[in-house]
């Protein structure tokens, strides 16, 4: 699709032009997003909790309506599955950005990001802690998913935990594979933050 052209800049529409014109009034901006509550305080803000948990839970329920329509063999107007890649690195993400929020660890005045998800990790559960001890989950799972698009060892990622599911979120087999079980993992990670932010 072309857009015409206007002084060198793509035109997209007169709403977009505003936009643009209004950068430069940053205080107007900031009040503006302050009132939608875009901007976090050291708390993880009620609105910042509802999208994290509905856009995971969302994922999960997409997954499980694939499930009962292959099981009753329908033909289901959805796509297919759950977005597990897509899952697992927001959960990585979100338990990055609640420990950032938790501790705010700082190393040369910068975030210490793999700190940060370190203490919020260890908050998820005993099993996470022990697991965190024994493998770096932040560069293999975390690092991995965001910067290389796949984990620095095997992985497997399931959407759905089977029934009588009773390990963490993350384990690893016999083989030294990675499992992430997305829906595990949801559960102990909602349980952490809403000890640690209610």
């Amino acid at each position: 699709m072309r857009f015409p052209r206007r002084g060198g800049v793509t035109h997209i529409s007169p709403k977009f032009d505003k936009i643009i014109q209004g950068i430069g009034e940053t205080s107007h901006i900031l009040k503006r997003c302050a009132k939608y509550k875009y901007f976090m305080s050291s708390t993880i803000s009620d609105t910042a909790k509802h999208f994290i948990i509905a856009d995971i839970q969302r994922e999960i329920d997409l997954a499980r309506i694939t499930e009962k329509t292959k099981k009753s063999k329908q033909k289901s107007p959805l796509p297919q599955g759950g977005g597990n890649f897509l899952a697992a690195l927001g959960l990585l993400a979100y338990t990055e950005f609640a420990g950032k929020t938790k501790f705010n660890y700082k190393r040369n005045g910068r975030n210490h990001a793999s700190k940060n998800f370190n203490g919020f990790f260890d908050l998820l559960g005993v099993e996470y802690k022990k697991l965190r001890k024994q493998h770096n989950v932040y560069d293999i799972l975390r690092s991995g998913l965001v910067h290389e698009y796949f984990s620095k060892k095997p992985c497997q990622i399931a959407m759905l935990k089977p029934n009588n599911y009773k390990w963490p979120g993350i384990v690893v087999n016999d083989h030294g594979v990675f499992v992430f079980c997305v829906e595990q993992y949801f559960e102990d990670f909602k349980n952490a933050l809403n000890e640690q932010f209610s």
